[in-house]
């Protein structure tokens, strides 16, 4: 064999190992983009199921109070208005009751199914909840405007 044949095949093998070894960096870039993915999906799940037990925990306290406040007009001879407090109440606890047998991927699914269904009006309740939230942020921030 000539020098050359030589200096050829090693130059083929040294492409080769580094065409191998690059396939091998990309895999292991794959597999720890996807593990990061999976995590970050994950603590987004946890956070919506503690996020999803609160506001049950609060939405039942609010049918607590609306229910109070149904016996106390009915007490006070307001019975109609009273028994609408009570029809709130009753609601009220119903989205409750549906947030705490959900879990996370079960209230995204619905949500995006919803918002597949209804866009208009998905991205209107969108707004409306924003312009609330900005709202009670502006009345609870201890600062002036």
């Amino acid at each position: 064999m000539s020098e050359e044949t030589l200096t050829n095949t090693e130059a083929q093998d040294t492409a080769g190992q580094a065409k191998q070894k690059a396939q091998q960096t990309a895999q292991q870039a794959q597999q720890r983009v996807s593990q990061a993915a999976d995590q970050a999906q994950e603590k987004g799940k946890s956070q919506i199921n503690t996020q999803k037990e609160r506001a049950a925990d609060q939405l039942s306290a609010v049918a607590q109070a609306l229910k109070s406040t149904g016996e106390q007009l009915e007490e006070q001879n307001q019975g109609p208005i009273g028994q609408y407090a009570d029809r709130a109440a009753e609601r009220v606890e119903r989205l409750s009751g549906y947030l705490r047998e959900r879990d996370a991927n079960q209230l995204i699914w619905e949500v995006e199914d919803f918002a597949r269904r209804q866009p208009a009006l998905f991205l209107g309740g969108a707004m409306a909840l924003g312009a609330l939230a900005v709202r009670f942020l502006k009345s609870s921030s201890s600062g002036s405007y």
